[in-house]
């Protein structure tokens, strides 16, 4: 019997969501061990980014937040190795994490910034109960850059 999962859109969207918009860093971190296998193989922006780096960073951000990280999906595609049980494949999109504060250059001021990443990873499943979701992203590459919001850059 194999049993459809929803889609790698979905799962993708949903997990990253948990992770960045939980309400505890607790929450988070467990959404972190919900999303990424333990033997993460991560690139940041041309550098190495393995599984405990993640999550020191997702930390980072979201203690770099007043009221709260919002993630706001732009783009998305996603090819599953089995379109009918959604269980592996690839995705890949386009996301921005709002909320972040952080100094403008020059002045120190602390100005609300926004997080643009570009992202391609790899979701494997970890369990062969076709019952069970238990995918994970195994691989991730991202791109990364800080912006400051419309509103900052009016200052």
């Amino acid at each position: 019997m194999t049993s459809t999962l929803s889609s790698l859109t979905e799962w993708s969207q949903s997990h990253i969501k948990d992770v960045f918009e939980a309400t505890t860093t607790e929450a988070s971190t467990a959404a972190i061990a919900r999303t990424f296998s333990k033997d993460l193989k991560g690139i940041i922006n041309g550098m190495p980014l393995p599984y405990d780096s993640l999550v020191r960073l997702v930390t980072t951000m979201r203690g770099a937040s007043a009221m709260g990280l919002k993630v706001t999906w732009k783009e998305a595609v996603e090819v599953a190795q089995d379109p009918s049980t959604n269980r592996d494949g690839v995705f890949g999109g386009y996301y921005i994490i709002g909320g972040l504060m952080k100094p403008l250059p020059g002045s120190g001021e602390l100005v609300e910034h926004e997080r643009h990443k570009a992202v391609n990873v790899i979701i494997k499943s970890q369990s062969d109960d076709p019952l069970v979701d238990s995918r994970r992203v195994e691989t991730i590459v991202f791109v990364g850059t800080d912006r400051p919001t419309v509103r900052s850059s009016k200052l």
